[in-house]
């Protein structure tokens, strides 16, 4: 047994010698960790190359973001519309008041303008107007006759303003035609008509165009006959007829009279004569216009009115070589007569003639 003291010693020279050598060993390593004071420069062209990629990107991820967002908003928008007709359904418009149903009828179904119904129908096998034979077999003419097909309850209440409120030009080629499609639960209740005498009057459909009238348009409340010039093939070949000739033949005409006679038409209360004519009233124009309002039904106002064509300028003044004009009709009335039930006698009003401004000075004419 050694009982030395120094076997349990320690070398303490050792142990400072083997730390003094680990401090100087780890002395670089801890140095290399230790941060440094000195400022880090970097290369600022690869700064703002990283810059702008980084901003490209972020524009990129916004585009998409929105398009999807947009996407995602019309798929959206499109299933709560679907969602929304399926629980609505169709808007039920017969479940309105009968009166502002009538007010829609109104807005859609009334024309400022006078319908044309002939030019809707096909033309018939002896057709003696090309021209009328052309637009008869073109396209609709006013596209409100076709809002009556939207189904059978509409057309069934929309027809009583649709033909109650608009004026229908009527000839005497396609008028039955037209009446006859209809039908006289239509025909009864039209209250305004036109009829122009073409130079396919005569009397033979000028009685057939009086009988289909009276028979079917018994609701008639004014109606409107112009009178022109005409020119009438005959055997000794083409015969002019003035207007004033047409309005005596249609006014002493027994046939004529007999077809046209207004006491079937128990809600009329106007006759307007127009006469399209170079000529100022005489005494022998108004005449006929008191037989007239003497043939009609008692109570019946016959007003008679000039009509001409004139050059209407665009600028007041000008002269054709100045400007332009447009050819406008102009009207004047001159008589106005009706028969008097207590009297029994044509209570008439003749107006002075006046030539109206811009007639041209060929109206003064007289054609006795």
């Amino acid at each position: 047994m050694d009982l030395t003291p120094n076997s349990h010693l320690v070398d303490e020279s050792a142990e400072d010698t083997a730390i003094v050598e680990d401090s100087s060993a780890a002395g670089p390593s801890s140095a290399s960790t230790t941060p440094s004071t000195n400022p880090v420069v970097a290369s600022s062209g690869n700064t703002l190359a990283q810059l702008a990629i980084t901003n490209h990107a972020i524009a990129d991820y916004q585009n998409q973001l929105r398009l999807l967002q947009a996407q995602n908003l019309r798929r959206l928008a499109a299933a709560a519309t679907a969602r929304f007709r399926a629980a609505q359904g169709p808007f039920p418009f017969f479940q309105l008041p009968a009166e502002i149903r009538n007010m829609v009828y109104g807005v859609l179904l009334t024309s400022e303008n006078t319908i044309v119904p002939h030019n809707t129908l096909p033309p018939p096998i002896f057709h003696y107007d090309v021209q009328d034979a052309r637009r008869a077999a073109g396209p609709l003419y006013d596209p409100l006759p076709t809002l009556l097909r939207v189904s059978r309850e509409f057309s069934r209440e929309a027809a009583m303003v649709f033909y109650t409120t608009n004026t229908f030009y009527l000839d005497l080629t396609h008028h039955r035609l037209w009446l006859v499609r209809i039908g006289r639960p239509n025909s009864f209740i039209i209250r305004h008509l036109k009829i122009k005498k073409r130079t396919e009057t005569w009397i033979t459909k000028l009685v057939n165009m009086g009988n289909t009238i009276t028979k079917r348009c018994r609701g008639l409340t004014e109606l409107d006959l112009q009178f022109r010039r005409l020119w009438i093939e005959t055997e000794d070949g083409v015969e002019e007829l003035p207007a004033r000739q047409c309005l005596q033949l249609f006014v002493e005409n027994e046939a004529i009279r007999a077809a046209w006679r207004t006491n079937r038409l128990t809600r009329l209360k106007r006759v307007t004569i127009l006469i399209r004519e170079e000529c100022e009233h005489t005494e022998y124009l108004v005449g006929l216009l008191k037989q007239l309002a003497g043939n009609v039904k008692k109570g019946v106002v016959v007003e008679a009115r000039h009509v001409a064509t004139v050059n209407r300028y665009r600028l007041p003044g000008a002269s054709p070589t100045e400007n332009q004009f447009t050819l406008v009709d102009q009207e004047r009335k001159f008589f106005d007569g009706r028969y008097d039930r207590e009297t029994r006698t044509v209570v008439t009003q003749v107006f002075p003639w006046e030539i109206p401004v811009g007639w041209p000075t060929i109206y003064r004419r007289v054609h006795e």
